[in-house]
């Protein structure tokens, strides 16, 4: 994902700010931080879109602590992003 923001940055400074401004609601939408199974439908909903807690819960199963989904779900969904964002991260290097 830092690739595909980098593709549309001008400067190493506003890149920085930008990074900043998109990880930390990933970051704290994630599980990492606070427990996400008693949340609010909405917010709910937006830890199961943000890829960042597929990876922190994959990191759960490393660690053999609670997980809130699957190994096989988790993978998926990480590689899945993971694919996307390089193919999307071409397609915009090539546009320039």
């Amino acid at each position: 994902m830092g690739v595909v923001v980098a593709t549309r940055m001008q400067t190493f400074e506003g890149f920085g700010v930008i990074s900043n401004f998109v990880i930390l609601p990933l970051y704290f939408l994630s599980g990492g931080v606070f427990p996400v199974d008693r949340l609010p439908t909405w917010m709910a909903i937006l830890v199961r879109l943000n890829p960042v807690t597929y990876g922190v819960d994959l990191m759960r199963h490393a660690l053999v602590q609670p997980a809130a989904f699957a190994v096989g779900l988790d993978l998926l969904v990480l590689i899945g992003f993971a694919v996307a964002m390089v193919a999307l991260a071409l397609v915009w290097f090539r546009r320039e």
